[in-house]
Order: C-alpha cells, then structure tokens, then sequence
C-alpha cells in the first residue's frame, strides 16, 4: 500500500499516537507517580491490618482472584498452582492452590517504625537522668494534662544510708 504524496510517515498509526519508546516512558513515569508516599503507606496498612476470612467465600472456598478486591489481594506475596492426579482415586486431576500470605509481625513493626512508636535509643548523661525521665514519661502517658516533675532518686551518700 503506498501513501500519498504529502502524508506523513507514520507507520499505519493515526497521527498523535505515541510510538513505543514514547508509551514506555510515560508508563515508567505513571509508575513512578503511583510510588508515593502515601501508597506506600496504604499499602503498610493493608499489610498490617489485613483479615485472611475475606479470601474466602461463605462456603469456606476461596474466592477467584477476580473477584478480590485491591486490598484483599495485596496480602498474598505468592500463588502457587498444582496440578496433580485426583487423590480420591479417579483417572482426573485436582488442582492445589497454595498462598503465601504478608507476615503481618513485619508490617507491623515497619509501621511501627515509621511512626516512631519504638524506643530505639535515649540520651541520658546519669541514671538519675534516666530515671526522671522515664517518670515523667509514664506519668504524663497515665495523666495526660499539665506536666508533673518527678525528682530522680537521690544518690547513697554514706555507708549509713546502704543499711
């Protein structure tokens, strides 16, 4: 098929179509927009609160991927499909689904972390420090209002007072 004189060369495509090169970037960028931060942390929270009973339908069978939903689905890490001969003795085949669920304990702390609910590390010069410090911590977690200052524990300053 030839083209007429004056028509651009554009490979059978309507004019305006990007080429693949063209499609590949703008997917690439598309997928870098969808990793936000805001869907990473959608997604910490789908595995770390996830309920494995939705994977299955009311007659204890598990639902087809199809029909999961976005949330539902980001718990699985791993589908594993088996065919093998029919166990119960006939000349057919079963089929094995075997699912590799989220660890939920990693989510957790990752969420965890992430809002910086873990003690990791507290600069204290003395005990003492330490100690008041944490008092105040506990007793403003118990009695949230005005700040109440708890004096650390005085240091033994004589043989007198260890007996």
């Amino acid at each position: 098929m030839s083209r007429r004189k004056g028509s651009p060369k554009t490979g059978g495509k309507k004019k305006g179509t990007p080429n693949k090169a063209t499609a590949a970037r703008r997917a690439a960028i598309q997928r870098t927009r969808d990793l936000s931060a805001e869907a990473v942390v959608e997604q910490l929270r789908r595995n770390a609160l996830y309920d494995p009973r939705r994977l299955f339908g009311a007659d204890g069978k598990l639902k087809p991927l199809t029909e999961l939903t976005e949330a539902d689905a980001a718990m699985i890490e791993g589908i594993d499909v088996v065919r093998r001969q029919a166990t119960d003795g006939s000349k057919g085949t079963e089929e094995v689904i075997r699912l590799k669920i989220a660890s939920r304990a990693a989510y957790v702390r990752m969420a965890g972390e992430l809002h910086q609910l873990f003690i990791t590390r507290i600069d204290a010069p003395q005990v003492g420090d330490l100690v008041a410090l944490l008092s105040r911590k506990v007793v403003h977690e118990l009695h949230p209002g005005p700040t109440l200052h708890v004096q650390p524990p005085r240091a033994l300053s004589a043989a007198r007072d260890i007996a």
